[in-house]
């Protein structure tokens, strides 16, 4: 499958599919990329595009078999060996501590969603951090590499990024090379989560995308049970989006979560992470994290890691070994 160089963008006028009364109303709606239509899939275009489900199945179906067509996406069916050969292409992000690294087999994989858990002051954020010093420290990505940074919590600190960048000898000028927006509510972040996709899209050299955490704004606006469906439809709506987007656009995204504790439980972890099987089943990788004399990061859930841990600090070099 080739590199992707480019997305391509729709050309209304050949695909006689397409309903001209809506046209407009797709490009205003800022539709206007096959990857874009792809990866929102129809119910949320019929909604943004205030169309019909029918109509708007039509559009999804319509750039899927464009993507497909310029090998922009892989085939429906393919060879499993072909998708081996691709993953083993994938690049990995480096945590900056040999002993993750070698936990993940690699770093935190490029086409996937991480999702890691833990209590406060386990870590999460310090990850985020250094990943994003680390990011222009692998050979395998570009080497101006960027990446998108949505702090829901408003934890990011700039200049710890430029503590653990100076503590590592590395890119001093990486601040440059982070996006960074802080939306205040959930529709804010929704509408961030879109407008990072539209980043992604122009800019291939955007390798990596850090949300921490996702699931604090739903947290605080959707309070009680009589609201849980509500919000747990929104979760699904939000992290489809990311999954779409990691795989097609080839970054590593990573999200952080936070804990909270299982009444229901009498025995066992009663430290469960938000959000319950729906962040679960929609993340690649779940890791937890602890807190203690040394850190603990643990691996929970994967298709194909060892469910293994490993130690590590926090110094002012970030993530490091102990």
């Amino acid at each position: 499958m080739k590199k992707n160089s480019g997305y391509h963008k729709i050309d209304y006028e050949d695909e006689n599919e397409i309903l001209p009364s809506i046209r407009k109303r797709a490009r205003l709606g800022g539709l206007n990329s096959l990857t874009n239509l792809a990866i929102q899939g129809p119910v949320k275009v019929a909604e943004k595009l205030q169309i019909s489900l029918d109509e708007a199945t039509s559009l999804c179906d319509i750039a899927c078999k464009r993507l497909e067509r310029d090998n922009l996406i892989p085939p429906r069916f393919c060879q499993a060996q072909t998708f081996l050969t691709k993953r083993q292409s994938l690049p990995r992000i480096s945590t900056g501590c040999i002993a993750l690294d070698g936990l993940l087999l690699g770093g935190i994989e490029t086409g996937s969603v991480t999702e890691v858990y833990g209590g406060p002051g386990t870590g999460k954020s310090q990850l985020c951090f250094t990943l994003c010093v680390m990011l222009n420290e692998n050979t395998d990505l570009h080497l101006q590499s960027k990446a998108i940074y949505i702090d829901t919590e408003k934890k990011f600190r700039p200049e710890r990024l430029q503590q653990i960048a100076e503590a590592r000898g590395t890119n001093k000028d990486l601040l440059n090379n982070i996006s960074l927006a802080r939306p205040l509510n959930t529709s804010h972040f929704e509408a961030t989560l879109l407008q990072s996709i539209n980043l992604i899209e122009k800019d291939p050299t955007i390798k990596l995308l850090v949300i921490d955490s996702l699931i604090s704004p739903y947290r605080s606006e959707f309070l009680g049970r009589k609201n849980l469906l509500e919000r747990q439809d929104k979760i699904i709506a939000s992290l489809k989006l990311l999954v779409n987007a990691s795989s097609v656009y080839d970054i590593a995204i990573l999200l952080t979560n936070q804990i909270q504790s299982s009444v229901d439980l009498e025995f066992g972890n009663k430290l469960k992470p938000v959000g319950g099987n729906v962040v679960g089943h929609n993340s690649t990788y779940r890791i937890e994290l602890k807190k203690g004399f040394t850190h603990i990061a643990s691996i929970v859930n994967s298709p194909y890691h060892q469910i293994s841990e490993a130690r590590f600090m926090i110094t002012e070099r970030g993530v490091t070994d102990c």
